[in-house]
C-alpha cells in the first residue's frame, strides 16, 4: 500500500506523529483549545472540549502535565494506511494513516474536593495505548529534472498541502 503513496516519508511522518502525541494531549489537559484548533478535527476538539469538561466538573484537574517526562511516546507504529481520495492527474491522494501509540504518562489529576491526587493518576507512570487516526494529503516529490521556478512554487504549495491533522483516536 504505501508503493502507491510516493512522496511519503515514513521514519519523518512517525517521528512527527510521536511528537504530535505529546503537544495534543498537552494541549488538551491544559484546555488551550485555540492552539489544538488547527491541529485537529472539529470533530476531535469537540470530544477533547467535553472530556475535560467532565473532568473539570466533577472537581478535578489535570495537573504536572507540562514536566518535560509527564508524557513519553516509547513506540509509533503505523497500522493501517486508508486512501480517501485520489487524483489520478496530480497523483495527490488525502489518506488517513493510523498509527499505534504506546506512551508512558506520568501527570495527576487532582480531585479539589479531597485535596489529594487520584490514586491511579498520581504521577506514578502508566502505559497508555491508543491508535490516532492522522488525516493529511501526500503528493509525490517532483519529477526528476522539473526545477524551473514553476517547480518551486509547486513543491512550496505542495508541502503546504501535506499539513497533517489528528482526525480521531480509533
Amino acid at each position: 500500500m504505501l508503493k502507491l503513496l510516493p512522496g511519503l516519508d515514513l521514519p519523518d511522518f512517525l517521528m512527527g506523529s510521536r511528537l504530535a502525541y505529546g503537544s495534543v494531549t498537552r494541549l488538551m489537559y491544559t484546555q488551550d483549545w485555540e492552539s489544538l484548533e488547527p491541529l485537529v478535527s472539529e470533530q476531535m476538539l469537540k470530544a477533547m472540549q467535553e472530556t475535560m469538561e467532565e473532568i473539570t466538573g466533577s472537581g478535578r484537574r489535570v495537573i504536572e502535565v507540562e514536566t518535560a517526562d509527564a508524557i513519553t511516546v516509547e513506540k509509533a507504529v503505523l497500522r493501517q494506511v486508508l486512501i480517501m481520495s485520489d487524483d489520478s492527474e496530480s497523483s495527490v491522494r488525502r489518506c488517513h494513516l493510523d498509527v499505534h501509540i504506546v506512551s508512558h504518562e506520568k501527570w495527576q489529576l487532582m480531585d479539589y474536593h479531597t485535596n489529594k491526587t487520584v490514586e491511579a493518576y498520581d504521577g506514578r507512570v502508566r502505559v497508555q495505548e491508543s491508535t490516532w487516526r492522522f488525516e493529511g494529503v501526500i503528493a509525490p516529490p517532483p519529477a526528476d529534472g522539473e526545477e524551473s521556478s514553476d517547480a518551486a512554487a509547486t513543491d512550496t504549495s505542495r508541502q503546504e498541502e501535506q499539513g497533517w491533522t489528528v482526525y480521531a483516536i480509533v
